[in-house]
């Protein structure tokens, strides 16, 4: 995408990996607005205060106006990734030869290799990469105040979320892969009961009924078995994710009872429940982005394998080097 475009590519992952600093930035600004609030008193000028809040509007503003180009660079790479994927995937297959492209396991490989997104890959990789630097842009900030305790609960407790959501994916998509001939099968039935070439066999040796219910079945029968396995993955990751909720619950409660809470001051804690309130709340986040990456990658490994074949031109090659030989 980047040789076929370059702007876009670019202020995607700009904006984004920019935007990374804003966070600490407007904790300290809090900080400071609820300390001065804290002490103020009416003999007191107001504009230190005033000032603070002006610097803490602008930078949400900033914020806010710097994240407009980044839909428009979505929606761009969206377009770009489609059309790039399936050039690829046509020009390969107009290079294989024949029997290859006839071969039912090669037809398996291409329909899973269809299935790449190469907008996903990148904007997975870049959507990971900023809440990634977020992440830990916020645990610096809470290890500067001696909050190791909360930031070793939810670290713990997001590798342990992260594990069992990536063996959900892994299993989810396996499963996938399992039913890419089923999932052919639907299209060729459905290609006979709607395209004009078969229309005049089915009327006369009346098959419209079977293959209906073929059809039918093998829709039931696919549905069945992804039902059944997102069931037990979801079942599976029911434990981390309560574990996850609990903690961060706890954490948030006890934040003014963990060591060192007595030298903070309304600033500090309205800093540390900020920051802390933002880890939580982006660790979904970032755990779902890292599992999005694996089914990804797992994807990505068909289109390369398919990608791979040994193309006509070099059975030729071949061919007219063993001839001379």
């Amino acid at each position: 995408m980047f040789r076929v475009e370059q702007r876009p590519v670019i202020v995607l992952a700009a904006l984004l990996i920019l935007s990374v600093p804003i966070t600490p930035t407007e904790l300290w600004l809090v900080k400071m607005l609820v300390d001065h609030i804290q002490v103020w008193t009416v003999q007191d000028p107001v504009g230190p205060i005033i000032m603070l809040a002006v610097w803490l509007t602008l930078l949400m503003l900033a914020n806010n106006i710097g994240g407009v180009p980044i839909p428009m660079a979505m929606t761009r790479l969206m377009e770009i990734g489609t059309l790039e994927e399936q050039r690829l995937l046509l020009k390969k297959t107009s290079r294989l030869p024949l029997a290859a492209v006839e071969s039912p396991m090669i037809k398996d490989l291409r329909e899973r290799a269809n299935q790449i997104s190469l907008y996903e890959i990148y904007n997975t990789g870049v959507q990971l990469l900023h809440l990634a630097l977020r992440s830990a842009t916020l645990i610096a900030v809470m290890l500067a105040y001696g909050q190791w305790i909360p930031v070793t609960s939810v670290c713990l407790v997001a590798v342990v979320v992260s594990l069992v959501s990536g063996k959900s994916a892994e299993s989810v998509e396996r499963l996938a892969r399992k039913q890419t001939p089923d999932r052919r099968l639907l299209e060729h039935y459905a290609t006979l009961m709607t395209k004009r070439e078969s229309a005049k066999e089915i009327r006369l040796f009346g098959l419209n009924n079977l293959l209906a219910k073929r059809w039918s079945d093998l829709y039931e029968q696919q549905a069945r078995q992804t039902e059944s396995v997102v069931f037990s993955t979801e079942i599976r990751k029911l434990g981390p994710e309560i574990m996850m909720a609990l903690i961060s619950g706890l954490l948030i409660a006890l934040l003014a009872l963990l060591p060192g809470a007595n030298k903070h001051t309304a600033g500090d804690f309205s800093l540390l429940f900020m920051a802390l309130t933002m880890l939580l709340s982006q660790m979904p986040g970032l755990i779902g982005q890292g599992v999005s990456m694996k089914k990804q990658y797992m994807r990505w490994e068909d289109f390369r394998v398919y990608m791979e074949l040994e193309e006509a031109c070099d059975l030729q090659q071949s061919l007219k080097i063993n001839s001379a030989d």
